[in-house]
């Protein structure tokens, strides 16, 4: 690997923190994520899965929290993009009425 390649070569651990500090925002579901453990924390994913084994390039990643990640797993980008926007356009909003107040305080 010459010198210009390596420059051009990113981690992705790399990548994320670069990322991160620039809009920590999850890349599908648009929530604040965290460095630390938990439902929000700050993953990279691979748009194409590295299961196809094709493109793992900084340009493959996105920033998501760790909830997204597992959910899309090995699917790859648009299969589940498609499958979280029908998932968000399913669930109804609940009424005042229905979470036990009348919507007056």
């Amino acid at each position: 690997m010459n010198k210009r390649q390596e420059k051009r070569r990113i981690s992705a651990r790399r990548w994320l923190v670069e990322r991160y500090y620039r809009d920590n925002r999850c890349h599908y579901c648009g929530a604040h994520t965290y460095l630390f453990d938990g439902p929000l924390k700050a993953t990279v994913d691979h748009k194409v899965p590295r299961a196809d084994r094709r493109w793992n390039h900084w340009t493959n990643y996105a920033l998501a929290c760790w909830t997204c990640n597992q959910e899309k797993g090995a699917m790859p980008y648009r299969e589940y993009v498609t499958w979280k926007s029908r998932a968000a356009l399913s669930e109804t909003p609940s009424s005042p009425s229905q979470e036990g107040g009348d919507g007056h305080d």
